[in-house]
């Protein structure tokens, strides 16, 4: 049976705006709901966290471009709701290799052996957190062939000058605040900055309750990721 996400696509057919609307709230809920999980492992005392984890991720989620939602959905990306990382750690062995890192963060991704999870609860940051897996799976569209190895946005040759001309333009005055998009090993840093920028390229503008808008340190590496999701068609809605 065709899955019925895969027809859909940026486009959608009708003249009618009420059906336009309806047509994507139900889309909407379509990747919402395959996208979305709740973490199994769970005290029963905190239903309510969860219960808030699963609305605040669905809600972020639908904030994404459709073409940026069927992309998680069709790479089987998993956002776990949980009411913290130890608790969502009970229930993932993968998880507990990075729990001593991820424990002291509201929201963690990870992608190990082909599988892509992110792990938020009420306070997280799915816009980020949802970049990195951007960055890998939108990365792998242009394999030539699917034994080709995956490779991040961040790890492309362009990417790189784009990330270190911009770097090298950074005062010092101003790079300790931007420590964390500067961090090495560099590949880290980078992975960092694509995740940040991805936010505010997809994010409605009223939705920027950020202090600091990493775009202007980084205009150059903003430029591109604009221009490769825009190759990509990952920009539209």
């Amino acid at each position: 049976m065709e899955n019925s996400l895969d027809r859909i696509d940026c486009k959608i057919p009708s003249s009618s705006e009420a059906a336009r609307d309806a047509f994507s709230e139900f889309r909407d809920n379509l990747y919402a709901n395959k996208i979305v999980q709740r973490n199994s492992q769970e005290d029963p005392a905190s239903k309510k966290l969860v219960d808030a984890a699963e609305r605040f991720a669905k809600e972020e989620l639908v904030r994404f471009p459709k073409a940026i939602q069927k992309l998680l959905s069709d790479n089987k990306v998993e956002v776990v709701a949980s009411s913290s990382i130890a608790a969502a750690a009970k229930g993932d062995p993968t998880l507990r290799q990075f729990e001593p890192e991820a424990s002291t963060h509201n929201n963690f991704y990870y992608h190990d052996k082909g599988k892509t999870r992110i792990f938020v609860n009420p306070n997280g940051d799915l816009p980020h957190e949802g970049g990195h897996a951007v960055n890998w799976h939108a990365g792998s569209m242009e394999r030539n062939s699917p034994q080709q190895a995956p490779a991040r946005i961040s790890d492309s040759d362009d990417f790189i000058r784009a990330y270190r001309e911009d770097v090298s333009r950074i005062p010092e005055s101003d790079r300790k605040k931007l420590g964390y998009f500067l961090q090495q090993p560099e590949k880290r840093g980078r992975d960092e900055t694509f995740a940040e920028l991805f936010m505010y390229l997809t994010l409605p503008p009223s939705d920027m309750v950020y202090p600091n808008d990493l775009r202007k340190p980084f205009p150059r590496t903003t430029e591109y990721i604009k221009e490769k999701l825009d190759k990509l068609n990952l920009l539209c809605d």
